[in-house]
């Protein structure tokens, strides 16, 4: 059975870090995740999430909305 990733809106098959998220977008969250303090938006108000799209225009955004699903997935 094939969901969304909640991240970036691809088609994924399995559940990582408890969400469904694909395997990118976890890679990427495992990278990035230390660096959360020196990221900036690159519009600097948070208007680049493209999830519609599948598109982020800058790491910032994609990291926010990887924590947002960590934290509705945790029920937070």
């Amino acid at each position: 059975m094939s969901v969304n990733c909640l991240i970036c809106g691809r088609p994924t098959a399995v559940v990582h870090l408890g969400i469904d998220a694909c395997r990118a977008c976890t890679v990427f969250y495992r990278r990035t995740r230390k660096l959360r303090d020196r990221l900036t938006c690159v519009n600097g108000d948070r208007t680049c999430r493209g999830y519609l799209k599948r598109l982020f225009s800058c790491r910032k955004c994609r990291l926010d909305r990887f924590e947002e699903a960590m934290k509705a997935g945790n029920g937070k």
